[in-house]
């Protein structure tokens, strides 16, 4: 080693006060040298002082690290085969410079010098180096006045060369171009979101990260940031920087962007910057994040904890269960049920039970993957185990899927082929795209109603108005839940407002203990203030449990009773339309669940409504048998009721332009409504009739009865098609209030059957009949075909 090889002052045992002041020095060293030092192994003293519980000065910088040829250290492959051919500058050479802090006069000091190398050191080479092509700032601003008016690259890399001496490739040409691309493209996103957070992390030159975070994303965690997951994802772009998602939840239920990263790398340095610029960004909120899920990152969790050392870490369900996999790969015989333990253990509802897992783990598992299970699991910090995940807001997630999902979207506009400035770009309409997602979300949930068809619940209904899809499915869950209880389970006690159980800790919502509690208490079963505001939709938000008690209040004052819209008969579960019609078995199956559920429901009940349950569906069967179409609808509430006889016409025969038509008169019930598909007719108040059925063929407008008619009509059978006539039991009151022909409310007209002639006949027309796709015709053929084999099993 030549003394003009070495700056003057620099020898093993220098000592420097600050980094600054020993920076140039070593700057000039690489000079010299005719060959790139760069910097390994740094300790930064921020990390130095949160472990070691010191007090360097932050001038320093560096507790340690070690300054060495470009050449030194040994080449690392973890090539899978797919690109062999690969190059290293490492060739083990030895030159390098050693410091560190010495702590009695708190000065960076050398501890160790070697400037021998292995390879040659001609002048000509030092220009072709990376480090030495690069431009300072002054020349990338000359440089990018010539871009900006096009100036192709080979005349631009000509003038570089003849004003700076510096020997540029095509290569760094384009590279100039790609930095300013992304340079406009970072100044294009905070014009158009001015409230945005962009941070560009740098490692001397380097880009180390690109952090983002736009209003729309701080918009989503300040309302929801209880829980956020953290995963990286990778071949996103041409330089293979992993790309870093951080997700919140939204009042859909839906992973939401609330940061992403571009980082060069995943070292704990740039992956802990990285992390910081998150919290500062949530720097009023960030104190709320009750969970942070990771796959199984040891390297995340400890840097998650360096900024955020109170927040709870959960493990990914998924990937520990990879991991056990994995581990009891060398467990021979037993590695099933070690395996089986493991896995037990992450569904774990108590301490005791993992206990019990674990004991049993013990006396089969080997020496060596017991020292593993001690070390790395059973007494670490994060949440894993299935009782613990229970202590905290988790919103029911246990797993980093949400993230996994919004790789997958990305992965179908990034590719390794992307430069970063494209990876951003699309990173950016990928966001746009899933904002107006959201956005149509909440239209729907702001101008539709929501209501429950298979419920005539009030609460439930309430619940479906006044809050998202998401809460209100769960919530309604819990009720009916509720209802099926007989009593609490052990462990539990009778609390309205509060209870132990992992759903109302996961989610803060009631559960169906304390629907139970409430129900026993004959207290108000539900109110809007029982969830957090920002479930409820927003045109509901306003709406307080005082409020919403006064609205259900009727005015008792009122001269006309408030309308009551009929409602909507539609079936609790959607009809199989098209596709493979079910079989014999398949319908039989799915109706025996359907009679089960019945009865769950039936043997609920007192005596007298379990008997009048029972008549309803025996009347039910009786109908079908007969091939006659049944319609059920529930009673209704109002003071002042209705009557509603359905009339179910039965088309009989055609003959000759004579119409026989059968009327069949069913009351469903005393103060209910009923809207079947088929005509039907409301009478207000009539007297109390269980079942009324007439019929008569004749064409003679004075032998038809009337309904409502007072005078008398003899009971006769017609020998010819045997159609038998009674009279209609309905008193001279029901006739009064039966008089008008028209229905003021809704504009229906009444006409009379006697009052059709021929040619009205020719214009009445029937609705058209709804056949469902796999659905067996109920024709004449049909009826016969099933009488017949009824005789002859007879």
């Amino acid at each position: 080693m030549a003394m003009q090889d070495v700056p003057p002052g620099l020898a093993k045992g220098s000592s420097f006060s600050t980094y600054k002041e020993l920076e140039p020095v070593l700057q000039e060293l690489s000079t010299l040298q005719l060959v790139p030092f760069t910097k390994y192994c740094t300790r930064p003293v921020e990390s130095h002082n949160a472990k070691e519980g010191k007090n360097l000065p932050k001038e320093l910088k560096y507790q340690s690290f070690t300054f060495a040829c470009i050449h030194y250290g040994n080449k690392r492959s973890n090539s899978r085969g797919e690109r062999p051919n690969q190059s290293s500058f490492k060739m083990n050479c030895k030159a390098r410079l050693r410091i560190r802090v010495d702590e009695s006069c708190m000065r960076l000091t050398i501890t160790e010098m070697d400037l021998e190398h292995n390879h040659s050191r001609d002048p000509a080479d030092a220009a072709h180096y990376p480090q030495n092509r690069q431009l300072t700032s002054e020349e990338g601003t000359h440089v990018k006045s010539l871009m900006d008016l096009e100036v192709r690259p080979v005349v631009l890399q000509s003038i570089i060369r003849t004003s700076t001496s510096k020997l540029t490739t095509l290569q760094d040409m384009r590279n100039l171009h790609e930095v300013e691309k992304l340079r406009k493209e970072l100044e294009d996103t905070r014009a158009n979101d001015p409230n945005c957070t962009l941070v560009i992390g740098r490692e001397g030159d380097d880009v180390a990260f690109i952090f983002w975070a736009s209003s729309e994303m701080k918009s989503d965690f300040e309302a929801f940031p209880e829980v956020i997951s953290l995963d990286s994802t990778y071949h996103t772009n041409n330089a293979e920087m992993p790309l870093t998602l951080f997700l919140c939840q939204n009042q859909h239920g839906n992973g939401r962007l609330a940061g992403t990263c571009l980082m060069k790398d995943e070292k704990k340095d740039i992956l802990r910057e990285s992390i910081d610029c998150f919290a500062q960004c949530y720097s009023s909120s960030v104190h709320k994040i009750s969970s942070f899920f990771v796959d199984k990152s040891m390297n995340e969790v400890s840097r998650i904890w360096e900024i955020l050392p109170n927040v709870d870490i959960h493990l990914c369900r998924f990937h520990c269960d990879q991991t056990f996999k994995k581990e009891t790969q060398q467990e021979g015989e037993n590695k099933i049920p070690v395996r089986s333990i493991c896995k037990a253990m992450l569904y774990t509802e108590s301490q005791d039970e993992y206990d019990h897992h674990f004991s049993e783990l013990t006396k089969i598992c080997s020496e060596n993957f017991k020292k593993y299970f001690l070390k790395n699991w059973h007494n670490s910090r994060v949440v894993w185990k299935g009782h613990e995940r229970l202590q905290g807001i988790t919103y029911g997630l246990t797993t980093t899927n949400p993230n996994e999902s919004m790789h997958g979207k990305l992965k179908k506009l990034l590719n390794r082929k992307r430069t970063i400035t494209q990876c951003f770009s699309k990173l950016r309409l990928f966001h746009t795209h899933f904002n107006v997602q959201a956005a149509h979300k909440d239209f729907e949930s702001r101008c539709k109603v929501k209501y429950v068809t298979n419920s005539s619940d009030p609460a439930i209904q309430d619940i479906a108005t006044v809050y998202y899809p998401f809460a209100a499915k769960l919530i309604i869950y819990q009720l009916r839940s509720s209802s099926e209880m007989e009593a609490l389970p052990a462990g539990f006690s009778i609390d309205c407002n509060k209870c132990s159980c992992a759903f109302y800790r996961s989610r803060k919502f009631p559960c169906s203990h304390m629907f139970f509690s409430r129900r026993k208490n004959e207290s108000t079963l539900f109110s809007v203030d029982d969830v957090p505001v920002k479930w409820r939709i927003a045109s509901n938000r306003q709406i307080t449990s005082d409020q919403a008690e006064v609205e259900n209040v009727d005015d008792d004052f009122s001269e006309q009773p408030p309308f009551h819209p009929p409602p909507v008969l539609k079936p609790s579960v959607p009809v199989k339309v098209g596709g493979k019609p079910l079989t014999k078995a398949q319908k039989y199956t799915q109706f025996l669940k359907q009679c089960e559920a019945l009865g769950r429901v039936a043997s609920l009940c007192g005596g007298a409504q379990f008997v009048l349950k029972s008549n309803v569906i025996q009347s039910i069967l009786d109908h079908w048998e007969n091939n006659v179409e049944v319609c059920v609808t529930p009673l209704g509430s109002s003071s002042s009721g209705y009557l509603a006889l359905l009339c179910l016409i039965l088309l009989q025969e055609f003959q000759g332009g004579t119409t026989n038509i059968r009327f069949v008169f069913t009351v469903t019930g005393k103060q209910g409504y009923l809207v079947p598909e088929r005509p039907s007719v409301i009478v207000q108040q009539v007297s109390s009739v269980s079942s009324v059925t007439t019929g008569h063929e004749s064409n003679n407008e004075n032998e038809r009865p009337h309904i409502g008619n007072t005078e008398d009509h003899t009971s006769n059978t017609s020998p010819e098609k045997g159609i038998h006539n009674e009279d209609i039991a309905i008193t001279a009151n029901d006739t009064e209030a039966h008089t008008s022909n028209t229905f003021p409310e809704k504009g229906i007209v009444e006409t009379p059957l006697s009052a059709l002639n021929e040619e009205d006949h020719e214009n009445l027309k029937l609705p058209t009949a709804k056949r469902v796709a796999g659905q067996p015709r109920m024709g004449l053929k049909r009826n016969f075909t099933k009488c017949m084999k009824d005789r002859i099993s007879i």
